[in-house]
């Protein structure tokens, strides 16, 4: 089984140049009608936007929560592994736990597509979801995150990343699993720890992306 044949084209390509995620809670009153309707929107807004502009590498990719599921497709095998995440604390840390059911990562090179996409899917799935959070991204010089160091360096590649990412085998093989982070940059703490230290907190180099040899490493850094 070729299991890329069977992934959503935005889980396996690389990232591009904008991206637009948005998320949705379910309403209350469902029926399975709008239900229907709903997902059935999702391939037409994916071939109507995507062939307005064939070069710009346009792909819807959708997501369901363990709750989502139950609700949404109640006769369907629920697939193993989908839970909800559950919140985790070390210290003054805190990985929290927020809502969600229905997630949509929309990418391409043009900011335009992706948000004539967001539009229409937030229109098509209003009668069964409210859409709490859209977030536009964009890639950021030579794929920088915003602390300015490479991002993804050490991320698998080739036939490697469909091992690392996609389901292997069973009634889903193909499908993946999806866990969203979100950070809040403290821009100002961060830059005036120096690129030093930076450099020791992301083991490698700032400018070029050179992974620091572990003997080079301090064994402690000190937490901002």
């Amino acid at each position: 089984m070729n299991l890329y044949e069977y992934a959503q084209p935005g889980v396996t390509s690389n990232p591009t140049k904008h991206v637009e995620y948005l998320t949705m809670v379910l309403n209350d009153a469902l029926d399975s009608e709008k239900i229907s309707k709903a997902i059935a929107a999702i391939a037409n807004v994916q071939k109507s936007i995507g062939q307005k502009d064939d070069t710009a590498g346009f792909s819807i990719t959708v997501g369901f929560s363990a709750n989502a599921w139950k609700l949404l497709f109640p006769t369907k095998e629920f697939p193993n592994g989908l839970q909800p995440f559950e919140e985790m604390k070390d210290g003054n840390r805190c990985f929290p736990s927020t809502p969600g059911d229905i997630f949509f990562m929309i990418k391409s090179t043009r900011l335009d597509l992706n948000y004539q996409a967001a539009k229409y899917l937030v229109k098509f799935f209003s009668p069964i979801a409210t859409t709490i959070e859209d977030i536009q991204g964009f890639k950021y010089l030579d794929d920088r995150a915003t602390n300015d160091f490479v991002d993804g360096t050490e991320n698998p590649k080739g036939n490697a990343r469909y091992q690392a990412i996609l389901v292997p085998s069973g009634s889903y093989a193909g499908g993946s699993y999806l866990t969203i982070q979100k950070y809040i940059d403290k821009q100002a703490a961060w830059d005036a720890i120096g690129t030093a230290e930076q450099e020791n907190i992301i083991g490698r180099t700032k400018m070029d992306d050179i992974e620091i040899d572990d003997d080079q490493k301090k064994t402690v850094c000190s937490q901002h």
